[in-house]
């Protein structure tokens, strides 16, 4: 991930406030299109402070956060030196590919102080949602229903993944460290024109990895997910889809030795639309050749949303994760 930001930088309450705004209108009373993205990290070694960006509006948006903190200190009576770091970066955007959330906190403690604790902690949190509305329609076709049923398609793909490893010198005072990672996802139906909910899929899935236990998970998992909804023909329906993602790190080592601790949350590749199937009348009988297109974006949701390309820098960053790991693979080795 490169170390940009972009979008509005904004206070916590304003950015919650707007948060509420747009999701009140991706499904409810929404007649156009409507994009938020959200991010924020902070972490210890500093700089202090929250890093938040936020942007919202009826085309694509995209922000992303990034803190990174290092310090070194001599030792005492010791020609050593310890070193910290964290590094926490959080990444949305929000398009018609669907939302793309990504949080990543990777943090190293290398040869602690023998006579003072040194600990490192950090966070990241991205949040993303989209909004639209359509009409079932029949091209050339006078076709009227009194009411009609549907099936709603919606997917999510992207791993959770966690490490903590601590290679002490002292092994009465091995320190500790923790990695944890979390995504949560809405989707919701709407009936615009009646002003009422017709569906909700709520999903939520946590992973930790702690110092002496696997990395190990609950909750929902990655996939596809499906909701049926009933609503009278001609109503204009609304869809949203919304999205979060976590991460988190940290580290303590007090007798010298190395701690290391990363999470990662990835929806980069995607929270995503899945397209409209089983549309019937109120006997039940299968209607074919219909759409769904939308007023604001033109988009036809009978389709599901073409599928995002994986980008170079989120390889980067997995990788880089991946190289704390087989660094203190090789330092235990050699202390051993």
């Amino acid at each position: 991930m490169k170390r940009v930001k972009t979008g509005k930088r904004i206070g916590v309450r304003q950015s919650l406030l707007m948060a509420g705004l747009v999701m009140a209108g991706a499904a409810g009373s929404a007649q156009a299109i409507t994009f938020y993205s959200y991010t924020s990290t902070s972490g210890n070694p500093g700089p202090n402070g929250n890093h938040i960006f936020s942007d919202f509006g009826s085309a694509p948006v995209e922000t992303s956060s990034d803190h990174f903190g290092q310090q070194s200190r001599q030792h005492v009576n010791d020609p050593g030196a310890s070193s910290t770091m964290v590094d926490a970066q959080a990444f949305a955007r929000a398009d018609m590919n669907g939302l793309h959330l990504e949080t990543v906190v990777t943090g190293s403690l290398r040869d602690a102080e023998p006579y003072y604790s040194e600990t490192f902690s950090g966070s990241a949190n991205a949040r993303a949602a989209m909004g639209d509305s359509f009409v079932i329609g029949f091209p050339g076709s006078a076709a009227v229903f009194a009411t009609t049923s549907m099936t709603l398609h919606f997917s999510m793909t992207g791993p959770l993944t966690g490490y903590a490893y601590v290679t002490p010198l002292d092994p009465a005072n091995p320190g500790g460290g923790e990695g944890r990672s979390r995504w949560h996802a809405d989707f919701v139906a709407y009936d615009d024109t009646a002003g009422n909910e017709l569906g909700r899929i709520t999903l939520d899935q946590t992973c930790a990895m702690f110092t002496s236990y696997n990395f190990s998970c609950s909750g929902n998992l990655p996939g596809a997910y499906a909701m049926n909804i009933s609503a009278p023909f001609g109503h204009t329906l609304s869809v949203s889809i919304n999205g979060e993602t976590w991460a988190s790190a940290l580290g303590a080592e007090s007798r010298g030795g190395d701690v290391l601790a990363g999470g990662q949350a990835d929806l980069r590749h995607t929270l995503s639309w899945g397209g409209i199937s089983n549309l019937s009348d109120e006997n039940g009988q299968a209607i074919s050749g219909f759409t769904a297109i939308s007023a604001s974006s033109g988009y036809d949701y009978v389709n599901a949303f073409p599928a995002a390309v994986p980008e170079a820098d989120t390889y980067a960053m997995m990788l880089a994760g991946l190289g704390l790991v087989g660094f203190a693979a090789r330092r235990r080795a050699a202390r051993t």
